[in-house]
């Protein structure tokens, strides 16, 4: 399964938070974090991709410290899904 099927199914599931961190997470996904791996099955994502992409991509941004932070948790949380879905 790509990572985006996953991403998606795992945004479904935060429909009960607050319309802003709807919104937040949204914009995480489609700004950051899709762009990169939206494409890409979800069993070959390594570690060192994603550090890469911190390294790279999101520290290339004007994102400060804590939005990088929430963006790489958002990763980490909605990849984690697959992980334990055995994707």
């Amino acid at each position: 399964m790509l990572f985006r099927g996953v991403a998606e199914q795992w945004y479904a599931t935060k429909l009960h938070l607050r319309p802003s961190t709807q919104h937040i997470y949204r914009t995480l996904l489609d700004r950051h974090i899709l762009p990169t791996f939206a494409d890409v099955p979800v069993g070959s994502i390594t570690t060192l991709d994603v550090q890469m992409w911190i390294s790279i991509g999101i520290a290339n941004t004007r994102m400060g410290a804590n939005s990088v932070a929430k963006t790489y948790k958002l990763l980490r949380n909605s990849h984690g899904v697959s992980a334990r879905r055995g994707s």
